[in-house]
């Protein structure tokens, strides 16, 4: 079925998704979302860049789970290699990271946080606003034409202005680059204390420890070749290093006893335990990371 937009989610948001699709097929958008386009047992990747590919807008549900997915950040730019607009839909208040800050970071999206629901209607006006919008490329191109004698007249003197611009900028930022130095510093301390607390917190807050890693690194980077590199050092990046294979490695233990359990329960006239062991396990790994096999199994399981 051909379809107006392209959801792009993480699973763990999946209850939202199924309400916001709702929603907007019932006032006329149609919609292509993973969990129900993709026929069950088929690859993700033979369908969702021919979907991305023939969709004309991409609504992107953000989230600290949809934050740290690698596929998601290929399912962007796909969408943006092929010339479609996207709408951040921010159901998190959280900031984005790693390819997510670098291409969407331009891009005006909805704070959507803490009830979705009622920004359900805002997100739609801003689908039929965009798909309204008239070819402006060729417009433009024809204006600048029109314009191109005009605006070369002035050109000698907008390039003075820019010029005494540029030196009234540079002496700003030569004034207030120490403060932005203390104020980046005292917010890299703080993000690195914080997903160290997290960490102690336990594995239910290992992911939000790993976003402020992230986040802490950011900083590290900034000041990596400046004079200033050696007061962001907290060896942020060993212990976000760490964290990620520690996650690694519980992911691993609790997706192979799911799927043990489950294939048990499936097999052994459909123990009521085996079936408990499967859902508690299915959990804790999500909570963890994304996977399709943990999400088909937690969907049969509710059944």
């Amino acid at each position: 079925m051909a379809h107006d937009i392209f959801i792009s989610y993480s699973t763990k948001d999946q209850k939202i998704v199924e309400g916001l699709s709702a929603y907007l097929e019932q006032n006329g958008i149609r919609c292509w979302v993973a969990y129900r386009d993709i026929p069950i047992g088929k690859d993700w990747a033979d369908f969702i860049p021919k979907a991305i590919e023939e969709c004309k807008i991409m609504v992107y549900v953000h989230s600290a789970t949809s934050n740290i997915s690698a596929e998601i950040n290929k399912e962007i730019a796909l969408c943006l290699k092929n010339g479609h607009p996207i709408i951040p839909f921010k159901i998190e208040n959280v900031d984005y990271l790693g390819s997510k800050a670098y291409h969407l970071v331009t891009i005006n999206w909805i704070d959507a946080f803490p009830n979705p629901e009622k920004c359900f209607g805002k997100l739609l006006s801003s689908i039929q606003n965009i798909s309204s919008e008239p070819n402006q490329v060729s417009k433009t191109q024809l204006e600048n034409k029109k314009d191109r004698n005009k605006t070369k007249k002035w050109s000698g003197y907008i390039l003075g202005g820019i010029i005494v611009l540029i030196f009234a900028v540079l002496a700003f930022v030569q004034y207030s680059n120490s403060e932005k130095v203390k104020s980046d510093l005292k917010t890299y301390s703080e993000l690195a204390t914080q997903a160290e607390e997290d960490y102690r917190k336990g594995e239910e807050y290992f992911v939000i420890a790993l976003d402020n890693y992230e986040k802490a690194i950011h900083y590290e980077t900034l000041y990596a070749d400046s004079k200033h590199a050696d007061k962001f050092d907290l060896n942020v990046e060993n212990k976000k290093n760490a964290l990620a294979k520690e996650i690694d490695s519980l992911f691993d233990i609790y997706k192979t006893t799911a799927v043990d359990a489950f294939n048990y329960w499936q097999k052994n006239e459909k123990i009521v335990s085996e079936k408990q062991i499967a859902k508690q396990y299915v959990e804790k790994a999500l909570k963890l990371k994304e996977d399709p096999m943990l999400s088909e199994i937690r969907r049969k399981l509710s059944n």
